[in-house]
């Protein structure tokens, strides 16, 4: 079973940010999604505080 194919998780998804509205990378922060720039101006979460809390 050395070939089977192992699920990967996305960190982040695609999409509206539900703060600009900017279509982009969106990062789960607190139940909503927002891009990389809502995400640190809103927020101040990195993208590795925002990947550590998806794991």
């Amino acid at each position: 079973m050395a070939n089977e194919l192992k699920s990967v998780r996305k960190k982040y998804h695609e999409g509206e940010c539900e703060e600009c509205g900017a279509y982009s990378r969106l990062y789960d922060v607190d139940g909503k999604l927002l891009c990389e720039e809502c995400k640190e101006e809103g927020y101040g979460v990195t993208e590795k505080e925002a990947e550590e809390e998806t794991d």
